[in-house]
């Protein structure tokens, strides 16, 4: 698809509806949270940081870093971010790319998975704040570093899903879905709470630490 990118200052204001197969990419801190968004967004704040406003997005959400001079970040911003489809942060080249909620400790909401996907030397990582963040896919920490915020819970609702854990500490943990948990240690500091959850625990072990 097409990709339709934003300049480094300014405001993206969407009063209609932007939808389609392409991508928008956002160079800016000024995306609006009015209009419908329904296209795949991808946050590249090259090099500066920008923040992700809380709102509705329709499609996937990519947090992406390809320079090679410098690291990203992306601050999500106070709210809920609702995103229907997937979540993940790629640093593509040899900087670090980071996705934070730390500042404003949102409530996200993803359809899809929470994962880290980069292919370069860079470390994507993903701090988390005190919200609840709801993965309604598979959740897999592999490529980077994940850091739960003391309050912070992660809930897996979905069907026939996979945690991976990737050696990551977990802060509060619910499982209210069919999940198989990865064949590792996964490590909870906080509560868990399987209620309701099929487990598939195969030989992975929970470590409440």
């Amino acid at each position: 698809g097409l990709f339709l990118t934003s300049s480094s200052a300014g405001t993206v204001t969407i009063n209609g509806t932007i939808s389609g197969p392409g991508t928008l990419v956002v160079r800016n801190p000024n995306l609006s949270t009015g209009g419908t968004l329904t296209s795949p967004v991808r946050f590249d704040p090259n090099v500066v940081g920008i923040t992700m406003p809380a709102r509705t997005y329709g499609s996937n959400v990519e947090i992406y870093n390809n320079d090679a001079l410098g690291n990203c970040t992306v601050t999500m911003g106070g709210g809920t971010h609702d995103i229907t489809g997937n979540l993940t942060v790629n640093a593509t080249s040899t900087m670090n790319c980071t996705l934070t909620a730390t500042t404003n400790n949102p409530t996200v909401n993803v359809t899809g998975n929470l994962d880290d996907t980069g292919a370069g030397s860079g470390t994507e990582v993903i701090q988390t704040g005190t919200g609840v963040w709801t993965v309604s896919g598979n959740v897999d920490f592999t490529s980077g570093t994940f850091t739960a915020t003391a309050g912070n819970t992660l809930v897996m609702n979905g069907t026939s899903k996979t945690l991976t854990s990737a050696a990551q500490t977990l802060q509060n943990l619910t499982l209210s879905g069919s999940i198989t948990l990865a064949n590792a240690t996964h490590t909870v500091s906080g509560n868990l709470n399987m209620t309701g959850a099929t487990i598939t625990a195969g030989t992975s072990t929970i470590l409440m630490n």
